[in-house]
């Protein structure tokens, strides 16, 4: 299937574009007359997603069913290799510390690898209002008890964390108690860490 977004090709099966995240569930699986059915990715050995857990490429960074950031270090195996077993491995997050979202009076608590933006798994509500934001802009991600922010890979919006500009595939740590998130110039929310 061919994302309407970034026009690049994922299996039939996937639910998100694997490129740019883009929801591929309303569009038909049925390739056009003209365009050819994508080649599935190949890649040595897979990761399990810790939140939907589906085995994916170990190429890719977004989960095909659930579209949330993979976590490298969750391999699998594929079917067929010999040995080991297909159980993701444990998180190395110790920390107890919560993360939360304020957006226009609301807040929200944060998981592991949630993703903010138009088609997140956080305030979706609030930022679909925002079109201004990018449909997946950044992702939060707790290791060792240490949150972080990491801007998608793609994204061309304005990203700023406390006043400092963020490239896409940019990680910063979130070691304050409360960071100030512009994701455009109109849409600005507060992460709170503690």
């Amino acid at each position: 299937m061919i994302c309407p977004i970034c026009n690049a090709a994922s299996p039939a099966d996937q639910f998100f574009c694997l490129q740019c995240g883009a929801d591929l569930s309303q569009i038909s699986a049925t390739p056009d007359r003209n365009t050819s059915a994508p080649e599935p990715v190949s890649c040595r050995g897979t990761v399990i997603c810790q939140h939907c857990r589906t085995a994916n490429d170990s190429g890719l960074f977004l989960c095909g069913k659930c579209g949330r950031e993979l976590e490298p270090g969750v391999l699998g195996k594929r079917a067929g290799d010999s040995g080991g077993a297909t159980e993701p491995a444990q998180s190395s997050a110790t920390g107890s510390g919560t993360l939360t979202l304020i957006a226009n009076n609301q807040t929200f608590v944060c998981r592991d690898g949630d993703i903010l933006g138009r088609n997140g798994t956080i305030a979706s509500e609030f930022f679909a209002a925002a079109r201004t934001v990018s449909r997946r802009h950044v992702s939060v991600h707790l290791r060792d008890g240490n949150w972080s922010l990491r801007v998608c890979p793609g994204v061309e919006n304005l990203t700023q964390l406390d006043g400092r500009h963020m490239k896409p595939g940019s990680e910063a740590p979130l070691h304050l108690r409360e960071h100030r998130l512009k994701l455009s110039k109109q849409c600005e929310v507060t992460l709170r860490a503690g």
